[in-house]
């Protein structure tokens, strides 16, 4: 985590080792590979850079056998080969390789790798499993997969039913090609569950409302599927998941909405909004948003027939449910959930329980849940080995919990450099049944209690530390995945109109697909010393490097700074803690104005110092 490895023969190296975690480090100017991987498994090398290597990463193992590793989120640059693959099966997901490369992506030998991308083509071997769907952010027209031909279906109708009835034909009609289902039609009537084949791209425009009872998209026993765009309106109706996936694998989820299934002060059974069960490597949920539901948010779980691995849950927005926003249920094992936000879950922000094992936790937001990440057994197998890195978790009642019911256990999870504060119970809680659960170097502020129960942990230094929550735009920056999209100040990487400097000082995700929450301006008659007119907008309290300024004028031409002296420009305080995380607040700026003015401009200006 964080490392600069520089003018070596390899960078960083992992020799057969499994189920480590490379988070955030980078790799410069080394003769031979930046960052390489030799007989090794299940690794998780998750948003590293490497830059003028010879190799940036590099996988060596024996080509028969599955080495599981997941490259998500990285940076090439400036090297002469970004992936030089050996081994097999070592899954790529929405890596940046720089186009200034000689070779972005080779393969050695004789082992078919997993090459999964949403944003820019690669030219690979035609033996390789390359899966490149078109996404409703990127509706390319290139080449899908290895060996498959495309179809493209656009239609407009405005009923589910309509459009299984046009995808059946195309599927009849095209029985060996990939289908691109292009939904254009802006409000569709989910009358009917479509149920979706092996080989399929979804892009959605608009937005789907169900009736009751109604599943979206429900795929069995199926592969090579992904998912994108628009929103799925569950009404409020429950007993029934948004999308369903039973017994695939090859799974891509991105930018898509889905709200409304459900109160979430009242517990339905089956209402989760994304639901896996029995699902195999890779499966990947990437960029949605969930709000609103009377169970779980994404819900992972073996099966009667197969246990579930290999899921990839990266900056999903998921709140308001009643149960958990992410749920690594019965036996998930080997999975990766990173910079997901999960916020007011009546029960916890990530659930890890039942026999999940070997599952990384990487950069979660849980804010204002009952319990931020909860690791627990008590009707399945042990919870084992997880590793929990880089985490907040804010205004829970509990920021951390290990525990289990006999005879299960929970034992030997990893908690390292997490940030717990505001807990209104205790920061860690270590119960019973189980024991090394390893903690180290957790910040720890503002809780009732910094530590409950200890009886099931280990502490490698003391439990606590000093925290600071001051931050820098770099700081900002690195506590999201950009897959190579633009971190600069003025980039606007979502396209919603919001640059990254705006999205920081307003304490905003870049990347979520979401309208941006801008200032709003308006007109205060009823205060007293007035009237006013008034400039409200979020301010973003841990930033240290910004500076932020109102200015008005009356034509759009003549712009004058207003300065705060407390009696013609005010500053106040709205809410002093609009997200429940403690780092952002509500102001607004309120500027007397002449009684007979007709009208006024304002804006809010932002530099980073």
């Amino acid at each position: 985590l964080d490392n600069k490895a520089s003018n070596n023969p390899i960078g960083i190296l992992l020799e057969s080792s499994a189920h480590c975690a490379l988070i955030n480090n980078q790799a410069v100017s080394n003769s031979t590979s930046g960052i390489s991987l030799t007989n090794s498994t299940w690794c998780k090398i998750v948003k590293n850079r490497c830059s003028n290597n010879a190799t940036g990463f590099t996988t060596l193992g024996n080509s028969s056998t599955s080495q599981h590793n997941f490259f998500v989120g990285n940076e090439v640059q400036g090297t002469t080969t970004g992936f030089s693959l050996g081994g097999a099966a070592n899954v790529l997901y929405r890596n940046s390789l720089s186009s200034t490369l000689s070779n972005r992506l080779s393969t050695t030998g004789t082992g078919i790798q997993r090459i999964f991308t949403t944003d820019t083509s690669y030219a690979v071997a035609s033996n390789q499993e390359y899966f490149y769907p078109p996404t409703a952010f990127n509706q390319h027209t290139n080449p899908i997969m290895n060996g498959k031909a495309r179809t493209e279906i656009t239609t407009a109708s405005t009923t589910l039913s309509a459009i299984q009835a046009e995808y059946d034909a195309a599927r009849s009609n095209n029985p060996t090609n990939f289908l691109v289902l292009h939904l254009t039609a802006p409000q569709i009537t989910g009358d009917a569950t479509i149920n979706l084949g092996s080989f399929t791209s979804v892009m959605l425009d608009g937005t789907i409302n169900l009736n009751a009872g109604i599943t979206a998209f429900a795929s069995t026993t199926n592969t090579h599927i992904c998912l994108s765009g628009g929103m799925v309106l569950g009404g409020n109706t429950t007993g029934r998941p948004g999308l369903s996936f039973a017994n695939c694998s090859r799974i891509i989820i991105e930018n898509m909405t889905l709200n409304d299934f459900g109160d979430k002060a009242t517990r339905v059974e089956n209402s989760d909004v994304i639901a896996f069960a029995g699902c195999g490597t890779p499966c990947m949920v990437t960029g949605c948003t969930i709000n609103g539901g009377a169970a779980r948010g994404i819900w992972t779980k073996g099966n009667s027939l197969a246990s579930t691995a290999g899921f990839i849950l990266t900056d999903n927005s998921i709140s308001n449910v009643n149960m958990d926003g992410i749920d690594f249920d019965v036996t998930t094992s080997s999975s990766l959930a990173m910079d997901n936000t999960c916020v007011k879950n009546i029960r916890y922000g990530i659930f890890t329980e039942e026999g999940a094992n070997l599952n990384h936790l990487i950069r979660n937001s849980c804010i204002s849940n009952e319990i931020g990440l909860n690791l627990y057994s008590s009707a399945t197998n042990n919870t084992i080995r997880n590793t929990l890195v880089g985490n907040l978790c804010t205004a829970n009642q509990r920021g951390i919990r290990f525990g289990a019911a006999s005879p299960w256990e929970t034992s030997q999870n990893f908690a390292f450099n997490n940030q717990i504060t505001g807990s209104t119970s205790s920061g860690i809680d270590a119960q019973k049944y189980g024991s090394a659960n390893y903690c180290s170097q957790n910040l720890l502020s503002g809780n009732l209690a910094n530590l409950g129960s200890t009886i099931s942990t280990v502490f490698f230094n003391p439990p606590l530390a000093t925290f600071s929550s001051g931050l820098t735009y770099a700081d900002w920056t690195t506590r999201y995945v950009w897959y190579g999209l633009d971190n600069s100040l003025t980039a606007d990487p979502n396209v919603n109109g919001s640059s990254n400097l705006l999205d920081y000082a307003l304490g905003q995700n870049p990347l979520a697909p979401a309208s941006p929450i801008l200032p709003v301006s308006g007109y205060d008659g009823t205060t007293p010393n007035g009237p006013w007119v008034t400039l409200t907008y979020r301010h973003n309290k841990t930033a240290t490097d910004l500076t932020y300024e109102t200015w008005s004028s009356p034509d759009l031409k003549n712009w004058t700074l207003q300065s705060v002296d407390g009696s013609t420009v005010v500053n106040e305080t709205i809410h002093p803690d609009v997200d429940g995380d403690g780092a952002t607040e509500l102001l607004r700026t309120r500027i007397k104005v002449d009684p007979t003015e007709t009208k006024r401009f304002l804006q809010l200006k932002v530099r980073k110092n």
